[in-house]
């Protein structure tokens, strides 16, 4: 999903609801490493198992006039929802 900054704040989150919605086993995503918590506490709650996969850094080079840097390194997390157990719908 696009990370949820800026203009596009929970941006993130309403892309993982409508993936979740289409998926029939699991959905694997990437966020920030800093939403991570947030985002397992969430989804837990619309009744889905999650769990991190990976942990890594994902290289974001300079696309827009704004980046004051060449490129910049982001934590990220790749999260696992397994979409069969849910308890309930999203």
């Amino acid at each position: 999903p696009p990370f949820g900054t800026k203009h596009n704040a929970g941006i993130d989150v309403t892309f993982l609801r409508t993936a979740i919605r289409l998926a029939k086993t699991a959905v694997y995503s990437f966020h920030k490493s800093s939403t991570t918590r947030y985002l397992v506490k969430t989804v837990e709650s619309w009744g889905y198992e999650v769990e991190v996969v990976a942990q890594m850094k994902f290289d974001i080079p300079k696309m827009y006039k704004f980046h004051k840097q060449n490129e910049v390194d982001v934590e990220v997390d790749l999260i696992r929802v397994n979409v069969a157990s849910a308890s309930s719908p999203a």
